[in-house]
């Protein structure tokens, strides 16, 4: 980002949403930390969010007169105001893989939030739902290939979203024990999960 287009990029977030996660990760990734602000909000309690994001939801951008008010959006607009990584591989052999596996992975994302919410219910769980959401979560790790992934030296944006679904099941899902069930993508895992970008932005409780 040039010095002659440094206004201040304000993203708000969350210090529990995966998706809002996913953001934060591609800012320092991407060296943008100098020009962002990152606003936390509970966007369950916070009215005041709806004036920034009509849907009341997380993560949302506001950059000048710039509004973006989803995850995939605001990734991408990072990715190309750095403009040295490419996360997203435009222009690359591999884009639709990378978009694929980004999307596989946001897909995880939905279907654990999702169930979070259901069981937070004080009416009677859906029973149907739940094992619809269980079963998109299994199935997609289990047809992601390794060899799609990225690497520690060279992620893109599929990287970033399975690395948010994989903290998001530890930390609001640990009954899966997915590294037992998955062991090639803990392996995988275990190449970031000390890495800066991946430590400081796990979610705690």
């Amino acid at each position: 980002m040039s010095h002659a287009n440094c206004s201040t990029i304000n993203i708000y977030s969350s210090t529990t949403s995966p998706f809002a996660r996913k953001a934060n990760m591609v800012v320092q990734l991407t060296g943008l930390g100098e020009h962002t602000q990152i606003i936390y909000t509970n966007p369950f309690e916070d009215a005041s969010l709806r004036e920034i994001n009509p849907l009341g939801k997380v993560p949302a951008l506001k950059h000048d007169e710039l509004l973006l008010t989803d995850s995939y959006l605001i990734c991408e607009y990072l990715d190309d105001k750095a403009a040295n990584l490419n996360l997203y591989r435009k222009g690359q052999a591999d884009y639709y893989q990378v978009q694929q596996v980004h999307m596989l992975c946001n897909g995880i994302l939905e279907a654990a939030v999702a169930t979070v919410m259901e069981k937070r219910r004080t009416t009677e769980h859906s029973a149907y739902w739940l094992e619809r959401w269980d079963a998109s979560i299994s199935t997609a790790l289990n047809i992601l290939g390794i060899n799609q992934l990225g690497t520690a030296d060279h992620p893109h944006i599929g990287t970033v979203a399975l690395i948010a679904a994989l903290g998001y099941l530890d930390f609001r899902h640990p009954e899966r024990n997915w590294r037992e069930h998955y062991p090639a993508i803990a392996n995988w895992y275990s190449n970031f999960e000390n890495l800066h970008w991946v430590a400081s932005t796990t979610p705690k409780a």
